[in-house]
């Protein structure tokens, strides 16, 4: 008897594209999504971390990703990962605010569980709900090992050695994972008991595609191969490209919108997966279309203006061959070639420098507010415009700069619990079978 379970990942709601934002497109994907599942019918809806942007996700995003959860939530369970990008104290809020806290030590991992939102918020032992069984419309369990994403700082000394510092990092996760993966098949029963694993890791062989690579990276990269042959489906976020993990056991589900211009022109999707006990899952990537595609664009006036009507409102890097000499005839020309799209960046090409129109809105006039990496592309502009012969590359410097921002915001402060649960998780401190601490 087969279970059914929706696979997605990396909403990154609140993230902006060059001074844009996306919550229209975050709105239109939602909605999608949430309609692809009323047809599908899943067993269980899996978010595998990076449902916020930033660490400190605003009022409205909050309120947005309650709103799609619990929608979901009225089709079948939902379980969410934090990612990096998430911050373990604002799931924690969520999961008060959706009456299902984190248990403290209390949790059955055989138990079916009848909660129908769950946030996880970090690492934790599998009494404390690293597991988690979930009932099915056939009557086949589904029983789901989670590792929520684990920063280095978490688990590597500062005294090490710098070189064993990545060799640290893998050693503790596939340490991590396998103590996790002991309580997921200790039971008698699990023949009868399809297993899934789902986490926000970096597996080693996966392609990359996204702007941002401060925590994409190959040195602290696990290995498939290492997670327990009996898992039916491995469901994995962080990687923004949508694949098939090595060893063709699982999938990265992606991001369903294109978060940065390193993913122009992916195929978006949500990954619609059916198991049995003990066999390797069928897997169907339904395409999402929603939302505004991201794209860059050359050309003269004229191409530009023959452009028009297939880009429609999409979000631009447009880049001008015969651009008007002052930068702001060479905004206007570029808008009014483009007049329904979302222009967020105008290159003069027969200049290296790149012209920044991040804080116009539509009407040309100043927007209300100005984000950090928009005020420091502007200083970046000004700076770069009194030395005409430099080297420099100015958007290499912004991307740059917002991936450090972006790693700044996502980490929080070690907390010595979480140490301490780590290390009875290293040390596979398990619950035995049908049994709680």
């Amino acid at each position: 008897m087969s279970v059914k379970v929706l696979h997605t990942s990396d909403w990154h709601l609140g993230c902006m594209v060059r001074g844009e934002s996306r919550v229209q497109d975050h709105d239109a994907v939602i909605a999608e999504i949430t309609a692809i599942a009323r047809e599908f019918e899943p067993d269980l809806v899996l978010h595998t971390g990076d449902l916020f942007n930033g660490s400190r996700p605003g009022h409205e995003d909050l309120l947005r990703a309650l709103r799609a959860v619990r929608n979901l939530s009225e089709i079948a369970p939902v379980l969410v990962l934090a990612g990096n990008h998430d911050a373990p104290s604002c799931f924690e809020l969520l999961a008060e605010a959706v009456g299902a806290p984190p248990p403290q030590n209390d949790w059955d991992p055989y138990a079916i569980c009848e909660l129908p939102i769950r946030f996880l918020p970090k690492p934790c032992t599998a009494t404390r709900g690293a597991v988690a069984t979930y009932g099915s419309a056939s009557g086949t369990p589904v029983r789901v090992g989670c590792l929520p994403f684990l920063h280095a700082n978490r688990v590597v000394e500062g005294l090490e050695e710098i070189t064993d510092f990545s060799a640290t990092y893998t050693d503790k996760v596939n340490r991590i994972t396998q103590a996790i993966s002991e309580v997921v098949f200790a039971p008698a029963d699990y023949g009868s008991t399809v297993a899934v694993w789902a986490s926000h890791l970096h597996v080693d062989g996966v392609r990359t595609s996204s702007e941002r690579q401060i925590h994409i990276d190959s040195n602290y990269a696990t290995d498939a191969s290492h997670i327990h042959a009996g898992y039916s489906y491995l469901a994995f976020g962080h990687i923004h490209m949508p694949q098939e993990v090595p060893g063709g056991r699982g999938r990265y589900a992606g991001s369903p919108i294109e978060i940065d211009f390193g993913e122009e022109g992916e195929a978006k999707g949500v990954v619609l997966v059916t198991a049995e006990p003990a066999t390797r899952a069928r897997v169907e990537v339904r395409p999402l279309t929603s939302g505004r595609r991201i794209r860059r664009l050359r050309g003269t006036l004229e191409q530009l203006d023959q452009m028009a009507a297939e880009i429609g409102r999409d979000i631009c890097v447009v880049t001008v061959d015969d651009a008007p000499d002052d930068v702001e005839s060479l905004n206007r020309a570029a808008r009014d070639a483009l007049p329904d799209a979302c222009v967020v960046q105008v290159i003069d090409g027969r200049s290296p420098v790149a012209v920044s129109i991040d804080d116009l809105a539509d009407d040309g006039e100043p927007r209300s507010e100005e984000s950090l990496g928009t005020a420091y592309r502007r200083y970046l502009e000004e700076e770069l415009s009194t030395r005409p012969q430099t080297d420099a590359e100015p958007q290499r410097i912004a991307e740059l700069f917002d991936e450090l921002l972006a790693s700044v915001e996502a980490i929080d402060e070690p907390d010595p619990r979480e140490a301490a649960e780590l290390a009875r998780l290293e040390t596979a401190e398990l619950v035995p079978p049908n049994e709680v601490a």
